[in-house]
């Protein structure tokens, strides 16, 4: 009636409606979300990527919330305008990775360290549940662009020069 194959057993399912794969110990085995961030440090100016997997193919849409927060003094702020805190993934029929694209804005003005945004998983779909249901990536600062300063040494006669900052001269 049945076949095991690394820990499922699997019954003869022509026909059937409303079966269950079951693991060994014959308890259903739920397919899971869980994320995982495929970038783990981006510079601001650049984006992380953060993957939700579903651990098995199902045969009908299946969907999962997430949020975005923010964690040692990243905001909202961090990310470029219009970046939404929150969705919904919704896994097609036969899907089981999606990527989620979160972008860093650019403040080399500020320097801060520590900063990290989080993607949190929730709300997964009836039949789903989640397992790895956080996922981190760090925000790395870009250097602050600072005044440059020449010294021209008192000795010096008739010394010119020219210099530009942002293609105006001076």
């Amino acid at each position: 009636f049945g076949n095991s194959l690394a820990g499922l057993s699997v019954a003869n399912l022509k026909g059937a409606v409303g079966a269950l794969v079951t693991g060994a110990s014959g308890v259903p085995v739920v397919p899971a979300f869980s994320v995982v961030a495929t970038t783990t440090a981006a510079a601001e100016g650049t984006s992380a990527t953060y993957t939700v997997s579903l651990s098995a193919a199902q045969t009908v849409a299946t969907t999962v919330s997430y949020t975005l927060a923010g964690t040692g003094g990243a905001t909202a702020a961090d990310l470029v305008a219009g970046t939404a805190l929150t969705g919904t993934l919704t896994f097609a029929p036969g899907t089981t990775s999606l990527a989620v694209l979160v972008p860093f804005a650019v403040d080399a003005n500020t320097p801060e360290a520590g900063e990290a945004m989080s993607l949190t998983l929730s709300a997964p779909s009836a039949g789903t549940t989640l397992a790895t249901a956080v996922a981190s990536a760090s925000i790395t600062d870009v250097a602050p662009v600072g005044p440059v300063n020449v010294t021209i040494p008192v000795a010096a006669a008739n010394v010119s020069f020219d210099a530009a900052i942002n293609n105006n001269a001076f």
